[in-house]
């Protein structure tokens, strides 16, 4: 799960957007599902999967783990991710988990924006309206 694929993207309708993502793939570790799905991850796990040895492509560049440690305790203390332009420059976004019944992290949401549109203040409604979808859809499953 070194890699993490868009499969559902819903654009706003406003001229300055973040435009679908639907079916990209990205480094977990740069994108804002990924590190909720790393962020459930043990450090043995997160260790062997950036093993330096094991990687299917050497020409991937592999994380600082000391300091993806670090970030992913903060996505599991705060149950979020927040993502300030580490996939792309001008893009912010936030996501949480979708769980499943025994409370294993399934999928991600992420709310993403053009960083213009993004000020701190912004994170709280933004955090209650993905954790409440998300919570939608662990109850679905």
């Amino acid at each position: 799960m070194s890699d993490v694929r868009f499969i559902a993207s819903v654009e706003c309708a406003q001229a300055l957007r973040v435009g679908s993502r639907e079916g990209m793939v990205f480094p977990a570790h740069q994108a804002t599902g990924g590190l909720v799905a790393l962020a459930a991850l043990s450090d043995e796990e997160l260790e062997r999967l950036y093993a330096a040895d094991d990687r299917s492509d050497p020409a991937e560049e592999l994380p600082d783990l000391a300091k993806l440690r670090r970030e992913l305790g903060s996505v599991r203390h705060s149950g979020v991710a927040l993502n300030l332009e580490r996939t792309e420059r001008g893009v912010v976004a936030v996501g949480c988990p979708v769980k499943d019944r025994t409370g294993a992290t399934v999928a991600a949401l992420a709310i993403s924006m053009p960083s213009v549109r993004y000020s701190p203040k912004q994170v709280k409604p933004l955090i209650a309206a993905i954790t409440a979808a998300a919570d939608a859809i662990t109850r679905a499953l």
